[in-house]
């Protein structure tokens, strides 16, 4: 088995069978790929579609579970899969003609244990996927072999676990697993993932189509979703935190997550500010700052890595100012 397309549903019946056409839409034949589809507890008819495309498609298998999110639903997928990669394909979204061909043959052949290339957005109500493109690696090398250490280094910026197809022999060896029930596992799994790889290659091309609506989670103005959201990016800043720790050995390494830990604190602190006149009042921003506190990444630690930072972490810092302007 080549490749293990892994598609994690939840009340996702409008665009389910898009998907699944999509990558069953391969010069590849079918008994070199399989798709593995788990519910995660859709209320709708997600797994009653899901269980009829398995009987309409050998290489097509179905699962339902209770809702334990998006991560819940990979990592079952993951325990179940057999191709030599895999690919995290959300159920919403679709991927391009010859893709998972293109894919295969570049990773097989180079011997990589991940594969990153761009995703190009297509937004609802218009007819084709538009020219935009996400994941684009702007510092590092294109179509070169490198190892995980070196792109985080040279400043690779993750984006979602979609944009890459993994050696699934790599993922075992390092008991790779999403963490389960936080929004951003994508990129926590990306930062944690990526430094375990030996050998990964870029490309700028698009395979992957993300497909935008109104529904979606990541455009939600709604409190409790806003709340979740950005504890999300708490959480990533910790498994960032975490790293520097674990790569201490290695200097450049370890510098390289700190900076993304007090990026994405500064970068959460400046979106509390711009929202402040919304959120203060509902009290969106004391309750994140109890989450920041209680996930142990703020206050703002660690050596600062240029003079601006030093300056905007010490404002942060100020719990009498924070208190004053923004709680």
């Amino acid at each position: 088995m080549k490749l293990s397309v892994i598609i994690p549903a939840y009340n996702v019946e409008s665009y389910l069978e898009r998907c699944i056409n999509s990558v069953l839409n391969q010069r590849m034949s079918s008994d070199d790929f399989e798709i593995i589809i788990v519910d995660d507890g859709s209320t709708d008819n997600t797994y009653k579609l899901a269980v009829e495309l398995a009987v309409l498609h050998p290489n097509v298998s179905a699962y339902t579970q209770p809702n334990q999110g998006q991560s819940g639903a990979r990592n079952k997928a993951l325990a179940k899969a057999k191709g030599e990669y895999v690919w995290f394909v959300d159920a919403d979204d679709y991927i391009l003609p010859g893709s998972i061909d293109t894919l295969y043959a570049i990773a097989n052949n180079k011997r990589l244990d991940a594969l990153y290339f761009l995703l190009q957005r297509h937004y609802e109500g218009e007819p084709t996927a538009a020219q935009h493109f996400d994941c684009r690696q702007t510092t590092l090398p294109v179509g070169e072999i490198i190892s995980g250490a070196t792109a985080v280094i040279g400043g690779y910026y993750p984006c979602s676990s979609c944009a890459a197809i993994y050696r699934r022999e790599k993922i075992e060896q390092e008991k790779l697993r999403f963490m389960p029930k936080i929004f951003r596992q994508d990129v926590e799994f990306t930062y944690r993932s990526i430094p375990t790889f030996d050998r990964v290659m870029f490309l700028q091309e698009a395979y992957y189509v993300y497909f935008t609506h109104p529904g979606s989670v990541t455009t939600s103005d709604v409190p409790a979703i806003i709340i979740r959201r950005m504890s999300g990016d708490g959480h990533v800043a910790k498994t960032c935190l975490q790293l520097a720790e674990k790569y201490s050995d290695n200097q450049e390494l370890q510098k390289a997550f700190l900076r993304r830990y007090q990026g994405i604190m500064i970068g959460v602190f400046a979106t509390m500010i711009k929202h402040r006149k919304k959120w203060r009042p509902e009290g969106i921003n004391r309750i994140l700052h109890q989450r920041y506190q209680e996930l142990n990444v703020y206050p703002i630690i660690g050596p600062s890595l240029s003079w601006k930072w030093h300056i905007i972490s010490g404002i942060i810092n100020n719990r009498f100012l924070l208190k004053l302007y923004l709680l």
